[in-house]
């Protein structure tokens, strides 16, 4: 499983979903903290469960940062990564596999 535990405060920019291939890529932004990656993109392979809310709970946010990011194991062969937004909201994607590339541009 990817490590997630550096994620508290990056800011969820931008989601691509590959309905065909079967993919959700996640690019999120610097975390403003000594040693931090300069970007951080994660991909949900084979994806069989992807929910996005956007009803911010805790209250109306500009941008959306990370409070806490979880990837747990499920039955079978499936992943669960979550990330708990500073709004309230939850990301929630089940995947066969999550890759994990830190740089400035997207590697795939």
């Amino acid at each position: 499983m990817i490590d997630v535990s550096d994620l508290h405060d990056a800011v969820l920019e931008e989601v691509v979903v590959d309905a065909a291939g079967g993919c959700v890529r996640l690019e999120l932004g610097p975390v403003r903290r000594e040693g931090a990656p300069e970007r951080v993109f994660i991909r949900a392979v084979q994806f069989e469960h992807f929910v996005f809310p956007r009803q911010q709970p805790w209250g109306l946010v500009k941008d959306w940062h990370v409070n806490e990011a979880r990837v747990s194991a499920l039955t079978g062969e499936l992943q669960r990564l979550e990330l708990e937004m500073q709004s309230g909201d939850v990301v929630e994607i089940s995947a066969a596999n999550f890759e994990r590339s830190d740089g400035r541009a997207a590697p795939y």
